[in-house]
């Protein structure tokens, strides 16, 4: 099954020799509903995942992840850094030591979207949490945050956020998708420069 992997793909459709399992698409695993992939200055790929709605009894653990090639993320036995399926819940073995998230939701619920590189920070539209969040890297460390904030809310749900000119970024809300409020004049597109 290729439910709950990244993969990477030629453009021709072919699978790249330089993958980490031989003739396969996969590039990582272990993931519950990826939604949103940047990649930063350096090249690395980081991806917003939606935690569990319910499954093993959890809520939540919404991850943004730093991608590592052939790296297993954890789901369905850990949700960011809780445990989620118990042993005999779930056939499972052979599995390796699931890579922790770069930053998590823990018990609230952002139900990150797309995300956005701008200068050494990553921007995240959150649908449930009805903001844009800002995590600062830490320069020294791939994957470590050293602060994160809100730096955009009261628009209701965000999809998508982009990386424009001149240090700005394109923000686009989603009431009319069924789950959100609309207002008259929804949905945006807004200019957001931090």
């Amino acid at each position: 099954s290729l439910a709950g992997k990244i993969l990477r793909l030629r453009p021709d459709g072919g699978t790249p020799d330089s993958n980490p399992f031989p003739r396969s698409p996969v590039w990582s695993y272990g993931h519950r509903n990826v939604q949103g992939l940047a990649w930063d200055g350096r090249g690395r790929m980081y991806a917003s995942e939606h935690g569990p709605t319910g499954e093993f009894g959890l809520c939540c653990h919404d991850e943004i992840n730093l991608i590592e090639r052939g790296g297993f993320y954890g789901w369905p036995l850990k949700a960011g850094r809780a445990t989620a399926a118990r042993p005999g819940e779930i056939r499972v073995s052979g599995l390796p030591r699931a890579i922790p998230p770069v930053a998590e939701s823990d018990g609230a619920t952002w139900a990150p979207s797309g995300i956005a590189f701008l200068g050494r920070s990553l921007y995240v539209a959150n649908l449930r949490g009805e903001q844009v969040r800002r995590f600062d890297l830490d320069r020294r460390r791939p994957g470590g945050v050293v602060r994160q904030s809100v730096v955009l809310q009261g628009r209701g749900r965000i999809r998508d956020v982009v990386r424009g000119r001149r240090g700005c970024l394109y923000v686009l809300t989603s009431n009319r998708d069924g789950r959100g409020d609309p207002r008259a004049g929804d949905d945006k597109l807004l200019r957001l420069c931090p």
